[in-house]
């Protein structure tokens, strides 16, 4: 079906190489139906309706976590360049 805008086989392996270019081909042609699918259906769902409101989100739950994920990285940042810097060289 593709086969039109592919170059001429000029090996033994030019078929294996098409079948999988085609292979690949079809692959992301469905996945990309299936995302444009999902997406409409959730535009659909979550679309805006009168006398529907957003929910506040739960802000006070995520700040101490936020805290707590930045004091960490920070810390083993630290230590890394610590190990970093006394290793003997």
């Amino acid at each position: 079906m593709l086969d039109w805008w592919l170059p001429e086989n000029v090996s033994t392996y030019g078929a294996e190489i098409d079948w999988l270019f085609h292979l690949i081909y079809y692959i992301t042609g469905a996945t990309f139906v299936l995302v444009f699918v999902t997406m409409l259906v959730f535009i659909v769902m979550y679309r805006d309706r009168p006398g529907r409101t957003a929910r506040r989100p739960r802000t006070r739950a995520t700040a101490p976590a936020t805290e707590a994920t930045a004091i960490n990285v920070s810390s083993r940042v630290a230590t890394m360049t610590r190990l970093k810097m006394s290793r003997p060289s």
